[in-house]
């Protein structure tokens, strides 16, 4: 009776996995993140704010650039010979306000009433518009 053996490798599909300690803030926000995933021989391919990241954990990414509160998207997705698995998780950035006002006259006789309006980006929760002589 004759034996024959042969080596087998198996292996199984990948996890994806990741988190973000910190999922809201002020722009500009830096994204960081703590990748868990697993597998044999696995690729990963980020998507954050619309680009495309190869690797195991992307580095320096910040969000900003936005003029009101917004909810920015992150994706993995992990893959190796037994197939493709994604993992999501989402991170809420307030704008920085970029400060402004607009008036509805910029010239007339004395006395003038002028209306001044705060066109301010960013929603700021409060604002002080001052006028004269500062203390």
């Amino acid at each position: 009776m004759e034996t024959f053996s042969q080596v087998l490798f198996v292996t199984t599909p990948p996890v994806a996995d990741f988190s973000i300690p910190i999922k809201e803030g002020c722009a500009p926000f830096q994204l960081n993140i703590t990748n868990s995933s697993s597998g044999f021989n696995i690729n990963q391919l980020w998507c954050i704010n619309g680009d495309t990241i190869s690797g195991a954990s992307p580095r320096n990414i910040f969000l900003d650039h936005i003029t009101k509160d917004s909810i920015f998207l992150i994706l993995l997705k992990v893959t190796n010979v037994c197939g493709t698995v994604i993992d999501s998780e989402t991170v809420l950035v307030h704008p920085y306000p970029i400060v402004d006002f607009g008036i509805n006259v910029d010239e007339g006789c004395s006395p003038l009433l002028i209306d001044f309006a705060n066109t301010t980006l960013g929603n700021p929760k409060t604002f002080f518009l001052g006028y004269g002589k500062w203390k």
